[in-house]
């Protein structure tokens, strides 16, 4: 029987972008979440780079970020309080025919949705509104306030995901 030897490598994803500033922006807000709003840029470098996990080519994607919105609510039973995490990704197109692409992504996306699982999460809502970018917004409930920095890491991790195979 041949012996299959795998490079076991300790996991760093949470030292590198964008986790490493959401990690930040987590620890300035001290704990209060309600009415919070996080803004992670997913930063510029030369031109079709990998960049934060992203292939960023300023060709299709200009400004791409993720924006984090938090609201606390009352739960089921209404003693109990909830998380309302909405993410967004997005990003500003170059023409219409990048537009059109991107609504076969997103259609094929929706399709998706109901096999996505995230740990720690009682509700995932997924929307695409569009104007002038394109975005991907995923709404969340969390029943237990200290796991919405993970579940806004496995939503990080949905969209890189999403986008690993543009490059």
């Amino acid at each position: 029987m041949p012996v299959l030897f795998i490079d076991m490598k300790e996991q760093t994803s949470l030292e590198k972008e964008p986790y490493l500033s959401l990690i930040k922006r987590f620890e300035a807000l001290e704990g209060s979440l309600d009415g919070e709003c996080v803004k992670i840029h997913l930063g510029k470098g030369k031109n079709g780079s990998f960049s934060k996990g992203f292939y960023v080519d300023d060709s299709y994607f200009k400004n791409p970020k993720f924006t984090f919105v938090f609201k606390e609510i009352m739960g089921k039973p209404a003693d109990e309080r909830e998380t309302f995490v909405r993410m967004t990704y997005s990003y500003e197109c170059e023409n219409r025919y990048d537009m059109d692409w991107q609504m076969d992504m997103i259609k094929a996306l929706k399709r998706r949705i109901p096999y996505f699982y995230i740990p720690g999460v009682s509700h995932l809502e997924f929307s695409s509104p569009i104007k002038e970018d394109v975005r991907f917004q995923f709404d969340v409930l969390v029943p237990k306030k200290e796991d919405v920095p993970q579940v806004c890491f496995s939503l990080i991790n949905q969209v890189i995901a999403i986008f690993s195979f543009e490059d």
